[in-house]
């Protein structure tokens, strides 16, 4: 149940933080579909390509980026190697981790 919430929070703070050009109605639809797809923050070492694909904001290509650029050792290096942008990554950051 908390984690529900916990989800629910980050997810609506996503969509605080989403631009007009990336989140018409119907990328507000898609943004909760995949956010209710997720069970929790993602380690990016481990999760997998179809799982990235599911964090809300991340595009295929993006994900794409992820995987290719494992290793991490912490989740800003998502920025540090500029696989994302800093807002880009400012949208997922609560939703992937680094164990």
């Amino acid at each position: 149940m908390l984690r529900c919430a916990i989800t629910a929070l980050v997810l609506l703070a996503a969509l605080a933080l989403a631009t007009p050009a990336r989140l018409d109605a119907t990328g507000a639809s898609d943004l909760m579909n995949k956010a209710k797809q997720l069970t929790g923050p993602l380690d990016l070492n481990t999760a997998s390509l179809d799982d990235l694909k599911k964090v809300p904001g991340l595009k295929d290509g993006d994900a794409k980026k992820i995987t290719d650029g494992r290793p991490y050792s912490k989740s800003s290096d998502l920025v540090d190697k500029k696989i994302l942008s800093p807002e880009l990554f400012d949208k997922v950051k609560g939703f992937v981790t680094v164990k």
